[in-house]
């Protein structure tokens, strides 16, 4: 079973748009501290990705299956983990379910996956090194 991290945010007023609801583009800015927070809990941040093994992380593909509004002051459960590792990428798997009082069944918000492809300096793919693949199957 992979590692889950749960990240708990409160949804903040700059995602608002004219309806008075959160907008469809900012959820994946939502999830992106979800992975933040997920590559820090294996020990790898992006940024350390970067120094340790000269690599960028450079995004594939999303995809958002939006389930329910998210409104500001909204507290969001952000559950991250890793579903998919290739060779040069890897698939976060991610939702978001919102924090109610008294309801122990979260109210999921939306579903998203993001792949990441690892390249070097370059711009070319380049395999996933073997000390962060571990880290990855955790």
């Amino acid at each position: 079973m992979p590692r889950t991290e749960i990240t708990r945010l409160v949804v903040d007023r700059k995602f608002v748009d004219e309806y008075g609801h959160i907008n469809y583009l900012g959820f994946p800015e939502l999830f992106e501290a979800g992975q933040d927070a997920h590559m820090a809990g294996l020990g790898f941040p992006f940024r350390e990705i970067q120094e340790k093994f000269g690599l960028r992380s450079f995004v594939k593909a999303m995809s958002v299956t939006y389930r329910g509004q998210l409104f500001p002051e909204d507290v969001v459960h952000i559950k991250t983990e890793i579903s998919d590792i290739g060779n040069s990428s890897f698939t976060f798997r991610q939702i978001a379910e919102i924090e109610e009082e008294f309801i122990e069944d979260h109210q999921l918000a939306a579903e998203f996956e993001l792949v990441v492809v690892l390249c070097g300096a370059d711009g070319k793919k380049a395999s996933i090194p073997d000390e962060l693949r571990k880290r990855l199957s955790l």
